[in-house]
């Protein structure tokens, strides 16, 4: 049988998933998917971080930082964004014509 074989050539049964390495595109990836889709790149740290490559769990580490520190900054940022937002509309001038009507 061919040598990196996925297949077995002649009834089609898959082998075994080899453990191939990562490649610099694919933790290019992996990293530009943690940024932009946050809670989902927990799921490269929980498929890499239990491997025995160091490379790999090099990345689940990382993934899981770059979750993390996403995480917290869109929560931080969010927060003082609806905190200026009720600032600005308790102490705009057009609305403070209606204070008096008791709502």
């Amino acid at each position: 049988m061919p040598e990196g074989s996925l297949f077995c050539p002649f009834c089609g049964k898959k082998f075994a998933e080899q453990d191939q390495p990562i490649s610099l595109r694919k933790e290019i990836f992996i990293y530009l998917f943690d940024i932009v889709l946050t809670p989902l790149g927990l799921i490269y740290f929980f498929k890499y971080f239990r491997n025995s490559d160091p490379i790999k769990k090099r990345v689940a580490y990382a993934s899981l930082i770059i979750t993390i520190v996403t995480l917290v900054s869109t929560v931080v940022i969010t927060a003082n964004y609806v905190k200026k937002i009720q600032t600005y509309y308790i102490n705009s001038p057009a609305l403070q014509q209606y204070k008096n009507l008791g709502l």
